[in-house]
């Protein structure tokens, strides 16, 4: 199995997940879907992971490029991420507070990042990532709760 554009994405997340176990892969996601779009790279820790796959496989090295999009999806609700090209992304998510711990455990991925790969020392930009389960979640928590933003 290579890692090309005509790889499956369901086949190759299934066996990525298989091979590192589900909370590492959820692990994964969750570093992939917070931070990583923005670094535009991924963590050591998973350049490894990668790594160890692609060995297990018989593959070449498996970078950043080759396997973002494969695995654009939500950690929590295993839907593919979709693109909100009018939002803005934001890198920064500010003090801990009772949005932030609701979010964390139950819309992780209303922002998985840009669209295009952020920049060094940049905060915002135009479109993002996200999932729609997580989005519909945040919904309902602000109208439970009454908060209108952040």
């Amino acid at each position: 199995m290579g890692w090309r554009q005509s790889v499956d994405l369901v086949e190759f997340r299934h066996a990525f997940a298989r091979f590192v176990g589900p909370d590492k892969y959820r692990k994964f996601l969750r570093a992939l879907n917070g931070e990583g779009r923005w670094r535009a790279r991924l963590l050591y820790w998973q350049e490894e992971m990668l790594s160890r796959f692609a060995a297990s496989t018989g593959n070449e090295m498996v970078t950043f490029e080759q396997v973002e999009s494969l695995l654009r999806v939500c950690e929590m609700h295993h839907l593919e991420l979709e693109r909100d090209p009018e939002a803005l992304s934001s890198r920064c998510r500010g003090a801990v507070t009772d949005y932030t711990r609701a979010q964390a455990e139950h819309f992780p991925n209303t922002d998985c990042g840009p669209l295009e790969m952020g920049r060094r020392r940049e905060n915002y930009r135009s479109g993002r990532w996200y999932c729609p389960t997580c989005r519909a979640s945040e919904s309902e928590w602000r109208r439970r709760t009454g908060s209108g933003s952040d």
